[in-house]
């Protein structure tokens, strides 16, 4: 058996479930779990975080839905698939009693925030797998539980809204979902993880507030401790540029700016987001936050040109190059802008393709993107979208 025979599961909450399963396991050898979570998951094991792989699975055009909204009117018949993840679970077993999580978030599944290009979303996030230990296979089934968790809001866009004051949140039975209709397929694709971590320099503070300078353009988060008292609030808010008078221009990001909002219980907690990236250089920080870290993410993809001259401007043209593209790849797709339409142009992607290819180890996030191309491909006429995975706008042949 394998997550093919899973049931998909789902929470009935707007926010991001964590899903529950407890096993007893003798001495456990071997154990492998195919896993995905509509749009992404985080899988914990005893309270341990499993792989350092976030935003998963990739993003695809993960079923039929109704097309119905859109600005720019189609009527084009798409394929469909689902990625899943595989991981080994021996180290994270133990003898006994085991807990196994699995939190959700939002994603591109359901993003109903920003409508630019019509109504888009997939519907509920849902959760399948299929966990072996010793020949023994667990399935995802209404047998599991589900509870609310400390984030009350996320959204790709607008960001994460985390309330630390939620205690002692009940269980529930998860309920039976539909699964998608897109064919299960496991990933290949490089995958997203935090790739470093940067010491900002602080170049503005008031009373109220706290102005930071990550020194370059990227695609992260903000990371803090907050010591607050209870009810406090801290809020982030992240853009490209700023003003003379030290405020964020935060219009680059369009009508949504690009925050975060955490409220303290009390206790001392460590703030970043789980299921969002932005773009960005400068950030401020309204409200208590300690020891403060910004967290460089993209698809792990290795550079593999060099280039060296005498002259700064190309110098400093073929490193900001590579900065651009990298804070560009999400999900194993190469979009438009990390922090505005964060979509997979294939105009854009054609034009960058050589470059890309050239200086990067590439190959299975084109692999990858190839496959969201045709799979978002007209399966009658051939009309290839202008974005894949599909997500609105007119279209047009290959490149435009």
């Amino acid at each position: 058996m394998s997550i093919h025979q899973a049931a998909f599961v789902y929470a009935d909450t707007a926010a991001s479930p964590v899903f529950m399963k407890n096993i007893f396991v003798e001495n456990p050898e071997s154990a492998e779990i195919e896993i995905t979570g509509l749009g992404f998951f985080e899988l914990r094991v005893g309270g341990k975080k499993v792989s350092e792989d976030l935003l998963v699975p990739p993003v695809s055009d993960y079923s039929e839905r109704d097309l119905s909204t859109l600005y720019y009117p189609i009527s084009d018949r798409f394929s469909h698939r689902v990625y899943y993840c595989r991981y080994s679970l021996a180290e994270y077993l133990e003898h006994g009693n085991n807990t196994i999580e699995i939190q959700l978030g939002d994603g591109w599944y359901r993003q109903d925030v920003r409508t630019g290009e019509g109504k888009l979303s997939f519907g509920k996030p849902r959760l399948a797998f299929s966990l072996t230990v010793d020949g023994r296979e667990y399935l995802s089934d209404e047998t599991l539980f589900w509870r609310d968790s400390e984030i009350v809001r996320q959204n790709l866009y607008i960001g994460e809204a985390h309330d630390f004051r939620h205690k002692d949140r009940e269980w529930k039975p998860a309920s039976l979902i539909e699964a998608p209709t897109g064919t299960l397929y496991e990933s290949d694709a490089p995958h997203d993880k935090i790739i470093r971590k940067i010491r900002p320099a602080v170049i503005f503070r008031d009373g109220t507030r706290t102005v930071y300078d990550a020194g370059i353009n990227l695609s992260g988060v903000v990371g803090f401790t907050q010591n607050a008292k209870p009810d406090e609030e801290t809020i982030v808010l992240h853009a490209e540029r700023i003003h003379e008078d030290m405020t964020l221009f935060v219009r680059s990001a369009g009508e949504l700016p690009q925050k975060d909002t955490y409220i303290s219980d009390g206790e001392p907690h460590f703030c970043m987001p789980k299921f969002v990236f932005h773009g960005f250089r400068y950030f401020e920080i309204t409200g208590p936050a300690e020891d403060v870290w910004v967290y460089e993410i993209h698809s792990d993809i290795p550079v593999r040109a060099k280039f060296h001259s005498d002259h700064k401007v190309l110098n400093f043209l073929y490193t900001a190059s590579l900065r651009s593209l990298y804070s560009n790849m999400h999900s194993a797709v190469i979009s438009d802008c990390p922090h505005r339409e964060r979509l997979g142009y294939t105009g854009d992607g054609q034009l960058t393709a050589n470059v890309v290819m050239t200086c990067f180890d590439a190959e299975s996030m084109y692999r990858k993107w190839i496959r969201d191309i045709a799979d978002c491909q007209d399966i009658f006429n051939g009309h290839v979208q202008h974005t894949a995975p599909f997500y609105g706008g007119g279209g047009g042949p290959g490149g435009w």
